[in-house]
């Protein structure tokens, strides 16, 4: 979902870069609330307000999203009846890449520890653990006993 966020960053960048930027809603405008993701100025803007009615037909329809839009210095805005952030491009891609960096960085790890298990060597500093009884000898870890271990594969 992280990767597909980061797509969706790097387009809205590139756009944003014409003339006049993007600027697009999403919802009913006769009711609910609506979406609107805007990227200008080297901002990703993101906000959901209430579409104007006659109950409040004398506020402005986008309130404090309306804020975001106009004044560069606004970074988050929110009132009764809408909230919005405002944000560098680089920014949102920086925090919507840290999941999926964490997913490999703790993968790896996984994949490094499940292949020295597999092969009998020691989890922790890799060191051919096969003949060792109750600690690693390289490193002093404690290991698991010898009916629990698994015999190294043999080469096919």
């Amino acid at each position: 979902m992280s990767l597909l966020g980061l797509v969706g960053v790097y387009i809205l960048w590139s756009v944003g870069h014409q003339p006049g930027g993007y600027e697009r809603h999403f919802g009913n405008p006769n009711s609910g609330s609506r979406l609107m993701i805007c990227s200008r100025d080297n901002r990703l803007i993101v906000g959901i307000y209430a579409p104007a009615t006659r109950m409040t037909r004398l506020r402005y329809s986008q309130g404090s999203v309306g804020d975001l839009l106009d004044n560069d210095e606004t970074h988050v805005a929110a009132d009764l009846f809408s909230w919005g952030f405002a944000a560098p491009h680089w920014f949102v891609a920086l925090m919507l890449s840290a999941v999926p960096a964490w997913w490999a960085l703790t993968r790896h790890r996984r994949v490094e520890e499940q292949f020295r298990e597999q092969e009998g060597l020691c989890r922790t500093c890799g060191y051919d653990i096969r003949a060792s009884d109750e600690r690693c000898p390289e490193c002093g870890e404690a290991l698991p006993p010898l009916a629990l271990r698994k015999p190294a594969t043999a080469p096919t």
